[in-house]
């Protein structure tokens, strides 16, 4: 009981934070929600073994991201190439390795929790690198916020279970990937927006889906030279459609409001926020455990969620701390 009044005074926090801030946060804040959901659902596929390999996540996930091209008729961009379409699309194809690493290490350990700390440590990556190469500066009260809600976030994903350090290893390359797509992201921004181009936000979206379909594509190849692949994937497209078509929008949408966040904030506080992921995690795992057992009943997945909540409920003090950390954080930095 007093687990799940933690969780929903971690929501009702955010929701009152989120009430006096800028849109663009407000955005980051529902992206990192909705990322939420789409990690806590690739850990029940793992654990399902739906998957068979990290490709086949990776080629759903990266031609999902062509659903944007679907606004084409009805908004104004421009495709002229030049130094800021190139960045933005360098920072599609960054994102989709990155995101092949994640479904690696997900393969070898589906511990949402586990992925839930390595993910935060874009929260210490993302202002270094930001830094270094876009020469971005933030207040310091927004670095001292940044700082605990990274040290909130690990205080409220400790777990003593064992560890698969090749899983982590895997996470940390692709968390390396992802801080540099976020930041080129930014980066190609602020180009476009030099460069005078007609609509800065839907012409860099457009050309960094572009490079995440394009990893898509070229994986899709790979997977069709071999026959159990191509028939591995047939029978996942068959059976799983629905449910690959709901998360992969889900998906798209964080990516979206992720990206317009980013054309108009910090990327540096933007991922801070994403600080607020084992939060949410650990809310949705919650909410996960009675959807599948009152709502859709299905009592492999319910039995599945009740153990990926059960993994949050661990060391109630440490997520007490963290949580107080993360609030905190978030109140300095947003």
């Amino acid at each position: 009981m007093k687990n799940s009044l933690l969780a929903w005074f971690f929501i009702l926090t955010v929701g009152l934070l989120v009430l006096s801030v800028e849109w663009w946060k407000v955005l980051a804040v529902i992206s990192v929600a909705l990322y939420a959901v789409t990690i806590l659902w690739d850990a029940f596929m793992f654990k399902d073994e739906v998957y068979k390999s990290a490709l086949q996540p990776l080629v759903v996930t990266s031609l999902m991201q062509g659903a944007s091209f679907a606004l084409i008729p009805f908004v104004a961009f421009d495709i002229s190439i030049s130094e800021g379409m190139l960045y933005a699309f360098g920072s599609g194809v960054i994102c989709m390795i990155g995101y092949y690493l994640y479904f690696k290490s997900m393969d070898h350990d589906q511990d949402a929790v586990v992925t839930a700390v390595m993910w935060n440590l874009m929260i210490a990556f993302v202002p270094i690198i930001a830094y270094f190469t876009v020469e971005e500066q933030l207040e310091r009260i927004q670095y001292i916020g940044i700082a605990l809600i990274f040290a909130g976030a690990l205080f409220a994903s400790y777990n003593k279970a064992r560890v698969d350090y090749r899983a982590v290893l895997q996470m940390l390359g692709a968390v390396i990937l992802l801080s540099v797509a976020w930041v080129m992201t930014e980066h190609s921004f602020a180009l476009l927006e030099l460069e005078a181009n007609e609509s800065v936000f839907w012409s860099g979206l457009f050309a960094r889906s572009f490079g995440c379909v394009t990893v898509g594509l070229v994986c899709l190849f790979k997977m069709i030279t071999s026959s159990s692949e191509r028939r591995d994937m047939k029978v996942l497209v068959r059976k799983y459609w629905k449910v690959f078509l709901a998360i992969e929008l889900t998906q798209v949408v964080a990516d979206s409001l992720a990206s317009l966040a980013t054309s108009a904030g910090d990327i540096s506080v933007i991922v801070g926020i994403e600080g607020l992921m084992g939060g949410f995690t650990f809310f949705f795992s919650l909410l996960s455990v009675y959807f599948f057992k009152f709502v859709y009943i299905r009592p492999e997945l319910s039995e599945e969620a009740s153990r990926l909540y059960n993994d949050h409920l661990k060391h109630f003090g440490f997520k007490v701390v963290g949580i107080f950390l993360v609030v905190t954080g978030a109140y300095f930095t947003i």
